[in-house]
């Protein structure tokens, strides 16, 4: 089964509403899946969910919460399928969160990292077939002033199997 390591962020309710009205019209598949995160460790098969849990609780304890701001929308080729999402990107906290994840494909993940795909921290509010309607939707996004505050506070072990998101365990950061 597919593992994966996300951070369902602490935003303002107003804030996460918005993202979530943006998702369920551009993003419908995932929207009604799973709530709005960061993405961390992409799927993993290859692992056992107790060593993955071991190895995740292990990396938490040299991490405090993360605050962010996302200020900025792009559209980015998906890598793995013909589609292009469009990513909120953070500003403040793109470094930590970064670190963050080179933190976790450390050790027995090692050899889970992708490096021919860049790794972006990013919420994801739309998918699409058509690249040039991902930057219109990008390009919309960003006509507004973005500014949304939030938070990482803990990273989510999960396991995704037949369009269900089950989390196996919560690792608060520090």
């Amino acid at each position: 089964m597919p593992y994966l390591v996300i951070a369902y962020p602490t935003l303002v309710q107003q804030d996460r509403q918005w993202i979530q009205e943006i998702r369920a019209q551009h993003d419908r598949e995932l929207a009604s899946v799973v709530a709005p995160h960061f993405t961390l460790v992409f799927p993993l098969i290859d692992v056992e969910a107790s060593k993955l849990i071991e190895h995740v609780k292990a990396v938490v304890e040299r991490w405090r919460s993360i605050p962010f701001v996302l200020r900025c929308a792009l559209p980015i080729p998906d890598g793995v399928s013909e589609e292009t999402s469009v990513f909120l990107v953070p500003e403040e906290g793109f470094s930590a969160l970064v670190k963050l994840h080179d933190d976790l494909y450390r050790g027995m993940l090692a050899s889970a990292l992708r490096l021919d795909l860049p790794f972006v921290p990013h919420l994801t509010v739309g998918k699409t077939r058509d690249p040039w309607q991902a930057k219109a939707l990008a390009d919309q996004l960003n006509q507004q002033s973005l500014a949304l505050q939030g938070r990482l506070e803990a990273l989510d072990v999960i396991e995704y199997k037949q369009m269900t998101v089950k989390t196996l365990e919560r690792l608060p950061l520090l």
